[in-house]
């Protein structure tokens, strides 16, 4: 019963347990980045690239669960993490992925500007 009412109050830490122990790791690349942490890296950030122009552009595919999840995660937590991950990887010249954390951060503000407009237009009609 407690679960469920702080699911409803905004506890939204729980969905984004995946995205802070990845900036963690890119932390510690900081200091340490054996091979199997830049497979990692890679192989997460593809994923994470992949799934962003994806949500860009399905027209509606999936879009309850989508716009749940964004309901409950502020918008702010996402840009805050994409711009930590983003500069350290700059910072310690991993260009390729810090290209990579720009281009994710890039398509996530476009999904917001545009589920907003959807949004405000949709309270409109």
């Amino acid at each position: 019963m407690k679960n469920k009412q702080n699911t409803k109050n905004g506890n939204w830490f729980n969905q984004v347990i995946l995205d802070v122990l990845v900036t963690c790791l890119v932390v510690i690349s900081t200091f340490w980045m054996p091979p199997l942490l830049r497979y990692l890296l890679y192989g997460y950030s593809g994923l994470l690239l992949l799934m962003r122009v994806v949500t860009l552009f399905n027209n509606g595919l999936g879009t309850p669960v989508i716009k749940k999840a964004r309901q409950q995660v502020p918008d702010w937590f996402y840009h805050v993490n994409y711009f930590i991950c983003t500069a350290i990887l700059f910072i310690t010249m991993e260009y390729v992925l810090g290209g990579m954390w720009a281009a994710i951060w890039l398509l996530s503000w476009i999904s917001t500007l545009k589920s907003s407009r959807t949004a405000t237009s949709a309270g409109k009609g």
